[in-house]
């Protein structure tokens, strides 16, 4: 059983036995299904954030999300209807996952996108033999080091391979909370202060440890909204408590009544506008479930 609509976080909008769809469907998913990076990079709040919480003793977590949790996680998203992006890493690395390309062939065969994010490091010839094709994108980011061609070679069947080319720019950093550059990082907060914040819309993120974050930067699971070893993704992300966060946090300073999104320098974002350029040439573009 996925667990009661009462577990932690997740007393949900019920309508007899039937959950009330009250806030959009999202159209990012994120299975973190270990927690190791094999990175440092210095802006990325694995370093940055105070808690420390992806370390013990000094030394990295390195823990797996159970294999049979992860096939479920996939097999939920695709029975609600959910066909689009799925990615197994969060602030973690799928180069590290030695289970990747069977997570990837199983979301393939539910219907999902599988996306892969990584600094490349690790990835071999042969593990971009076995990914090429399955993967609808594949993203290479600022830690690494090749160029473009270098990995567009290493896949010629995927739809879309984007390579960052300005690792040795520190102002190409994405500003995080807890981002090193200070002056940067309050001038984001004072200019976004105000603003409605849309991104917790578009993500559903779930922890290799099962926690849901709100967003990109809940890398604590601040608010806890629960945890997919206890709930079901539909009571996670139509829970009364997440309807009311994402509620709150669409209108002008909505911002203002969470102290850590308070301090948040994203800026605000277009949802449709953002799901049009996210989907374009893909096969989600038209189909994405608009339950309200």
């Amino acid at each position: 059983m996925w667990g009661s609509t009462q577990a932690r976080g997740t007393s949900s909008c019920l309508q007899g036995d039937s959950l009330i769809h009250t806030i959009p469907f999202w159209f990012k998913f994120v299975i973190e299904t270990q927690s190791y990076c094999n990175s440092r990079c210095p802006n990325c709040m694995r370093n940055t954030e105070p808690t420390k919480s992806r370390w013990r003793n000094g030394d990295p977590i390195r823990e797996q999300m159970p294999t049979e949790k992860v096939l479920d996680l996939i097999n939920q998203a695709s029975d609600l209807g959910y066909r689009g992006h799925i990615k197994f890493a969060y602030y973690s690395d799928p180069s590290c996952e030695p289970r990747l390309v069977s997570f990837v062939k199983h979301a393939r065969e539910k219907g999902l996108l599988p996306v892969i994010q990584t600094n490349g490091a690790l990835l071999t010839d042969e593990l971009c033999k076995q990914l090429d094709g399955i993967v609808d994108r594949a993203i290479f980011g600022l830690s690494n080091r090749k160029p473009p061609e270098y990995w567009r070679a290493r896949f010629p069947k995927t739809r879309d391979v984007f390579v960052r080319t300005d690792w040795e720019d520190p102002n190409a950093w994405i500003i995080t909370h807890f981002f090193p550059q200070k002056e940067r990082l309050e001038a984001a907060i004072k200019r976004n202060i105000d603003s409605p914040c849309h991104l917790p819309h578009m993500l559903f993120i779930i922890q290799y440890n099962g926690e849901m974050s709100l967003c990109c930067d809940d890398l604590s699971h601040l608010w806890n909204l629960g945890n997919a070893f206890e709930a079901s993704l539909e009571e996670l992300w139509w829970s009364e408590k997440h309807t009311e966060i994402l509620r709150t946090l669409s209108v002008p300073g909505g911002r203002l009544n969470y102290p850590f999104c308070r301090i948040c320098p994203e800026g605000d974002i277009d949802l449709e506008a953002e799901y049009a350029a996210y989907y374009r040439g893909t096969s989600y573009i038209g189909i994405r479930p608009r339950y309200m």
